[in-house]
């Protein structure tokens, strides 16, 4: 409960800046990027539960807690939780297949919430 009152503090707050979320396609824009939220990777390690599950990938923060019952790999990707996972995603060493697909590029979009500052 409280994290889902946590979750609409900040979606209350992002609309009250102006901040937006990724458009419909499978790139984020410079404008997505620029309007984003900024959390630090402080902030994400709060988040380290598959039941919460944020990351951090190449500068970008992402929610993955919904997508993680329905990852292709199983549950493997709880390991990104509450860390910057950028090696992980791309080079993905724990299968020895490179890195991952297009198609994680953009389920990555959707699960956008902000970008990664120091």
């Amino acid at each position: 409960m409280k994290a889902l009152i946590f979750l609409i503090s900040i979606i209350s707050i992002a609309l009250l800046l102006g901040c937006t979320t990724p458009n419909d396609t499978n790139t984020l824009t410079t404008a997505d990027l620029n309007n984003g939220i900024n959390y630090t990777l402080a902030y994400v390690a709060q988040h380290s539960t598959a039941s919460d599950c944020w990351t951090a990938i190449n500068g970008n923060v992402y929610d993955l807690t919904s997508f993680i019952p329905g990852h292709p790999g199983g549950s493997i990707i709880a390991t990104a939780c509450g860390i910057d996972s950028s090696i992980l995603f791309n080079l993905r060493p724990t299968n020895n297949k490179g890195p991952h697909p297009e198609q994680a590029n953009a389920t990555l979009v959707k699960l956008y919430i902000g970008n990664l500052t120091q």
